[in-house]
């Protein structure tokens, strides 16, 4: 599938739902990121994975340190950097 303003939201939603697609592994979207209230996030065949599917000589690494520097403003409620650097 595409990725981001390449898919059609609604119709990829209607296919999964009907079973026409039996399942979607999106990683991105628009807008970005996905709002909490997306359908996507409760839809049980669409897996929603890390913005990483292009894959990097250093990904493990790079998640992992992406996770430790967002852990403390996740536990104070604060906003979250969305992107792996």
């Amino acid at each position: 599938m595409g990725r981001g303003t390449t898919v059609d939201d609604a119709a990829l939603l209607d296919a999964l739902r009907s079973g026409r697609v039996g399942a979607a592994y999106p990683d991105v979207f628009e807008p970005e990121p996905l709002p909490k209230d997306h359908p996507f996030w409760d839809t049980p065949n669409c897996f929603i994975t890390p913005h990483t599917a292009g894959g990097r000589h250093d990904q493990d690494e790079a998640i992992v340190k992406h996770f430790v520097r967002n852990l403390p403003a996740f536990t104070r409620g604060e906003a979250l950097v969305d992107r792996v650097i």
